[in-house]
């Protein structure tokens, strides 16, 4: 583990650096971790997903820090995630 890994704990909230809605954390696996979250369909999902990638996503008063995104349909959040997410494109 390098210094600067982010360290998350077992049902912290967060969301992807770069925002988006918020996620729990299921379980930590060395450098990654599962997340879960409801789609907009209310399916719950799960993704494992690089620390890197993840910040908290509340502060110390539990105040919801959430960027409003364009939602993205299934097909969108499989492009998203393969990393062939194009923001504004047909996702």
């Amino acid at each position: 583990m390098s210094w600067n890994t982010p360290q998350f704990l077992v049902g912290e909230q967060v969301q992807l650096e770069s925002g988006g809605f918020p996620m729990t954390i299921e379980a930590v696996e060395g450098e990654r971790v599962t997340c879960i979250w409801a789609a907009k369909s209310g399916v719950i999902r799960s993704r494992m997903i690089p620390k890197s990638c993840l910040k908290l996503s509340n502060t110390a008063d539990g105040t919801i820090i959430f960027m409003p995104q364009p939602m993205l349909n299934d097909e969108g959040v499989k492009a998203f995630l393969s990393g062939d997410y194009v923001p504004g494109g047909a996702n």
